[in-house]
């Protein structure tokens, strides 16, 4: 499989199309020369079987047998070179394959010799894949709670790329020690039966199915019978509404890990954004904020929406999504009264791009692709010169 991109967020999607839906395991990367692009390209493809239609990849797969796939971007600000990354699922554990586990593991590592690949999972800073501004990461995703509950993220350049499903204990990049991942760990007898007695009496609160309609009534047993405050006759809906509220952030903060421990987990990947971009946004967003007492509120207001512009995978929303939360509480806490208008600043919706379709098929498609990746960039520098002179 090859894909063939000529856009940051084209190149990022096939990145991550060959992680998620490719089940890569290894990685390499390198450029290549315009000159010498025509003869390297095609010794990749023959020697990795790049070109193998999906029929026999899928083959190769119920085998347990390596299956390769190519990404070849070209950035038209850096047109004498290409960049490529070669991934390969690796020998692996698969319905038809006749190897053990220690076969699997001894070929695999040989293979990384060879080819001196990189392995996905790494604890090592130097060996996260990147691309530009982005680090691929994970996160964990809770099938079983409620939206607000139902995602854990780990910063790649923190924690590094560890989760897999059969290991609990790993190493991080912030710790050379084992850690070992609660979220992950089975429930013995007695914590399960605390479980079913938690989940009984405040399921609601964390799992998606479980809904409670409240009224005057309802909040004021609950809170009786579960933890003991009464109200007097005067206090007002809202006021008991307020009093739950406070009472269920409690069990939220004591109890959630229980619920998410119990919830069905899928290890997902996603791209970050690096910490030197995060910091960087941070101080910039900083500065416009003093901006705004010299009547400069736009440029506040262009700098959240450049920031926003990244925001396309669940990572990096995450990110922008508490860099935002943060300056807006800066506004706040400068003028209360400005709550509302701040909401001027920042976008509504952050982009989201799920799937982009394959813009060439072959190597004369991606040439057409990449002459016009180089009409657009010269037209946009042309009309950004026109501006500074303007």
């Amino acid at each position: 499989m090859i894909y063939y991109t000529t856009t940051k967020t084209d190149c990022l999607l096939s990145l991550m199309q060959c992680i998620s839906n490719g089940s890569a395991k290894f990685w390499f990367s390198d450029s290549v020369s315009f000159s010498k692009f025509h003869t390297v390209i095609p010794k990749l493809i023959l020697e990795y079987g790049l070109d193998l239609d999906e029929s026999v990849r899928k083959k190769k797969s119920d085998y347990g047998e390596p299956v390769w796939s190519l990404v070849i971007n070209y950035d038209p600000a850096k047109n004498d070179v290409f960049q490529f990354w070669l991934f390969t699922t690796g020998y692996r554990e698969a319905r038809r394959s006749k190897l053990t586990l220690k076969e699997i593991l001894a070929k695999n590592s040989s293979m990384v010799q060879k080819q001196k690949l990189n392995s996905i999972l790494t604890v090592k800073k130097e060996k996260l894949l990147r691309y530009g501004d982005y680090v691929l990461g994970q996160y964990l995703e809770f099938s079983e709670l409620k939206p607000q509950y139902s995602k854990i993220y780990y910063h790649p350049e923190q924690f590094g790329v560890v989760f897999n499903t059969k290991v609990i204990r790993t190493k991080t990049i912030d710790s050379n020690k084992n850690s070992n991942y609660r979220i992950f760990k089975p429930f013995d007898d007695s914590e399960l039966r605390r479980f079913i007695s938690i989940n009984k009496n405040f399921g609601f609160a964390f799992l998606e199915n479980e809904h409670t309609r409240w009224n005057q009534a309802s909040v004021s047993l609950f809170l009786r019978n579960r933890f003991g405050i009464k109200f007097g006759e005067d206090v007002s809906y809202n006021d008991r509404l307020k009093e739950l509220s406070r009472a269920l952030r409690g069990v939220r903060k004591k109890h959630l890990e229980f619920f998410q421990r119990y919830s069905q987990k899928k290890i997902r990947f996603t791209w970050y954004l690096s910490k030197d971009f995060i910091e960087s946004a941070e101080r910039e967003l900083n500065k416009k904020i003093d901006l705004i007492s010299t009547g400069k509120a736009d440029r506040l207001k262009e700098a959240t929406y450049r920031l926003s512009a990244h925001g396309n995978f669940h990572g990096t929303r995450h990110q922008i999504g508490k860099l935002q939360a943060k300056t807006r509480s800066k506004l706040n806490s400068r003028d209360p009264n400005h709550k509302k208008l701040n909401q001027m600043y920042f976008p509504q919706n952050l982009h989201y791009v799920r799937f982009t379709a394959k813009k060439a098929q072959n190597m004369k498609e991606f040439e057409l692709l990449c002459r016009n990746a180089d009409k657009i960039y010269l037209n946009k520098q042309s009309r950004s010169r026109s501006k500074t002179n303007c």
